[in-house]
């Protein structure tokens, strides 16, 4: 009875993550075809719940590293996405294709699984400016893990909400996971959740035990995501067998990035372009203050077929570039008084332990709880054992034991891992309590 009681309450804790993702605002990424926009399958009112032995006869036809099988998390989860949120669903599988060509080729080039692009619909809903428990973007990044992979996150650009750059940074974060916990359900755990939160489970779950045997260990950010990704990849690849039809969405043939040598209001290049500001901004969610941002590489995601007129456009709109320089000045200027502290070297990553609160933590580090949910991008007091927290205050003292390396002047994590041979996703399981940005030359970490 016990058990049960805990299965059932374990379901609704991760229907309700899912819920967080699926009923954020569609983003209006391009229109619906007219009379055709959510289109529901013919057998619609004769909805039945999902059936499993079917739909694992499919999934054991799929050549898979990942053990796809539908259990009784994944078939609740299919359940929201077959019935209660069908249409979310349906527009779900017709946006994709606009992002599919940047993440499958992200993930070709770092030669992880090709069905990892369907991870997106599980960690946000393919919105790529979904923000939530403070991650944000089509792979769910949280902003230190982000910046660890070398994402721009501040007040004025948020490279998770870029689908090209966030993408390269999700398989490398994958692979890196993978080769830490040898197993891709641990590492997409990892990701949902954190490494720290993932090497308690195994200690809990004992040495032998398999990923089922550790899932009652897990948040639900954690197993949420993988049953998530497993429905996911299920519905991306046999919707039809489920009578469920992508929404048509009128979406550009094809896209293309654009470097920018100097900073463009996305409203005033909305008029030469014929489209509106509201479009290009939901192309482009990583610019935050509708401000186009000359960061150098691919920087403006444009409909291909907008190139040529962005280009005559292109000689009026530097005429205007002072002033969007001098506005990108003022928010890099807010933007380093923001990030002041990520210069101090006190900053550093606290991992939650069991019976954690926030006010016990900022009493233990001398800071008070609004600092620890603004450096956190929390929205209320809720925290979880294994939750890794930004603390710009002196990290705990590392324990003695095992092999070590001394951090020199200049390092970085994907420096030492080169220089070490021991991979960044495992030098960041070793030692949980390091934030990248806390590194100072005569630092220990742990190697094994």
């Amino acid at each position: 009875m016990v058990q049960s009681q805990a299965r059932v309450q374990d379901a609704r804790a991760e229907e309700k993550w899912l819920l967080d993702r699926l009923d954020s605002p569609l983003p209006q990424l391009g229109a619906f075809l007219p009379g055709q926009a959510l289109e529901r399958g013919s057998q619609q009112s004769d909805l039945r719940a999902p059936r499993r032995v079917s739909m694992n006869q499919r999934l054991a036809r799929v050549e898979s590293e990942f053990p796809l099988q539908i259990t009784s998390a994944e078939e609740d989860l299919l359940r929201v996405l077959l019935v209660s949120r069908r249409e979310r669903t349906q527009w779900m599988l017709g946006a994709s294709r606009l992002f599919l060509p940047e993440v499958e080729r992200a993930l070709e080039a770092e030669e992880v699984p090709g069905e990892l692009r369907f991870l997106p619909l599980a960690a946000s809903a393919w919105d790529p400016d979904f923000q939530g428990g403070g991650r944000a973007g089509l792979w769910g990044f949280d902003a230190p893990t982000a910046r660890l992979y070398g994402l721009q996150v501040n007040e004025q650009v948020d490279q998770r909400r870029h689908p090209k750059l966030s993408s390269r940074a999700a398989a490398r974060r994958l692979k890196d996971l993978h080769e830490a916990f040898a197993d891709w359900r641990l590492a997409l755990a990892a990701h949902g959740a954190g490494p720290a939160v993932v090497r308690s489970a195994m200690i809990k779950a004992g040495p032998q035990a398999g990923y089922e045997q550790m899932r009652v260990h897990l948040p639900v950010q954690a197993r949420g995501l993988v049953s998530a990704f497993v429905a996911g990849v299920y519905l991306s690849m046999f919707h039809k067998d489920e009578e469920l039809i992508p929404a048509r969405v009128q979406l550009p043939d094809s896209m293309v990035w654009i470097d920018l040598e100097t900073a463009l209001d996305l409203d005033r290049l909305s008029a030469p372009l014929g489209v509106s500001s509201d479009l290009l901004k939901a192309w482009n969610p990583h610019f935050l203050n509708g401000l186009a941002a000359a960061e150098g590489e691919d920087d403006l995601w444009l409909d291909a077929a907008l190139q040529e007129s962005f280009e005559k456009a292109l000689p009026g709109l530097t005429a205007l570039a002072p002033l969007e320089q001098e506005r990108q000045v003022v928010a890099t200027a807010t933007v380093s008084q923001a990030l002041a502290y990520d210069d101090l070297e006190t900053t550093s990553l606290y991992v939650v332990r069991r019976g954690d609160n926030l006010g016990r933590i900022a009493s233990r580090y001398d800071v008070t709880v609004s600092q620890l949910r603004s450096w956190n991008g929390l929205r209320g007091d809720l925290i979880y054992p294994g939750q890794e927290l930004v603390l710009h205050a002196p990290p705990p003292p590392s324990r003695p034991g095992g092999e070590y390396y001394t951090v020199r002047r200049g390092d970085t994590l994907w420096a030492i891992s080169r220089r070490t041979g021991v991979s960044v996703g495992r030098l960041e399981g070793l030692n949980p309590e390091v934030h990248p940005r806390s590194l100072r030359p005569g630092m220990r970490l742990r190697l094994q």
